[in-house]
């Protein structure tokens, strides 16, 4: 359900680490949602989960995350890096789209997603595993962006 759905005064949330799952939709539209907290014990995150959640500016997946839904991010214009884990291995269609201020994305996963469209722009960095910087320069999708190697 879209239990939060445009409830456009809310500033913050702290899903408490007794849940586990989240509706799809659940936080859409809450254009004024600045700080998140998520459950450690989440396992994806589900689709518009944060669509249009324009002040966004940064958000802390949680490791056991495995997947990120369809539209999950897409127009959080002020959202600048994010953090993906080695878990995650499917990142739905335009998860990241229109999420203009958005500049890092540090993805540890030693190979590269499976991807279509995630992201309008092409500015985006990632930094990914020093060793896997070749396997994501030649990864469809994904070598259309700047692939730089981390430690």
């Amino acid at each position: 359900s879209v239990a939060f759905y445009k409830c456009i005064n809310l500033k913050t949330i702290e899903i408490p680490n007794s849940v586990t799952s989240i509706d799809i939709d659940a936080f859409s539209s809450c254009t004024s949602l600045t700080t998140v907290k998520l459950s450690e014990n989440l396992t994806s995150i589900p689709d518009g989960l944060f669509y249009n959640c324009h002040a966004l500016s940064s958000i802390n997946i949680p490791e056991g995350v495995t997947s990120i839904g369809i539209y999950a991010f897409y127009g959080c214009s002020s959202l600048e890096s994010i953090f993906l884990f080695f878990f995650i291995v499917n990142i739905g269609e335009y998860a990241f789209f229109y999420c203009d201020s958005l500049k890092h994305v540090y993805n540890y996963a030693p190979e590269p997603q499976n991807l279509s469209v995630i992201f309008k722009h092409r500015d985006v960095t990632v930094h990914v595993p020093a060793a896997s910087v070749e396997k994501y320069r030649q990864a469809e999708h994904w070598r259309d962006l700047t692939i730089v190697g981390m430690e």
